[in-house]
């Protein structure tokens, strides 16, 4: 973690890339829905389909905003996320375009045992559309996320980090990213923000 203090203004950043001690983030799977991830090196939104039930995977992730106080204004907010090079899958559009998402969640839930049977609620209010993927292992550096953090510091009632999850889960498609508890430090989950403390 690193914060800096612009001299005794309120123009204050924030960069975070915990690794798995101080990260929180989860894969959840609907083909086993009682099974936790929480400690899986990949951040995946994925959808196989073979002649039965979707197996739809969706991940989470909360960062520690806690020292951001709430009325704070967000002037910006980046994440970056990278390809996992561990993984055995290529991002793919085999049936459609894998357009992802990052939505706000708005119930709690815990790394070791969030499952698919019970993963939390979320909105699509300032959801952020992370494009699809135009090779198999793009990396997603400064995803724009301004309004969604702006949404989470004026509701951290109501905010739990955020759902990952593919727009469209159907057909055979996915991004394949690296997680808080990927074993290389420069390609876990990142974001920075500037904001003006209040």
């Amino acid at each position: 973690m690193r914060c800096d203090d612009d001299g005794g203004s309120n123009l204050r950043s924030l960069i975070l890339q915990p690794d798995a001690s101080a990260g929180k983030d989860a894969l959840i799977t609907s083909i086993n829905p009682d099974q936790t991830g929480g400690n899986e090196s990949g951040f995946y939104a994925s959808v196989f389909t073979d002649q039965g039930p979707p197996d739809i995977v969706r991940s989470l992730i909360e960062f520690d905003l806690s020292e951001i106080p709430t009325g704070s204004e967000i002037l910006l907010a980046n994440i970056s996320l990278y390809y996992d090079q561990q993984s055995d899958s290529v991002h793919s559009s085999f049936t459609g375009p894998n357009t992802a998402l990052l939505q706000r969640i708005t119930t709690s839930w815990e790394e070791a045992t969030v499952t698919w049977q019970n993963q939390p609620t979320s909105t699509t209010v300032n959801q952020v559309v992370i494009n699809a993927s135009s090779t198999g292992t793009q990396d997603y550096a400064e995803i724009d996320a301004t309004q969604l953090i702006q949404d989470m510091i004026n509701n951290k009632s109501t905010s739990f980090g955020m759902l990952f999850r593919l727009e469209a889960e159907d057909g055979i498609k996915g991004m394949y990213l690296a997680s808080s508890d990927h074993t290389n430090p420069v390609l876990r989950p990142k974001i920075e923000i500037r904001y003006i403390k209040q």
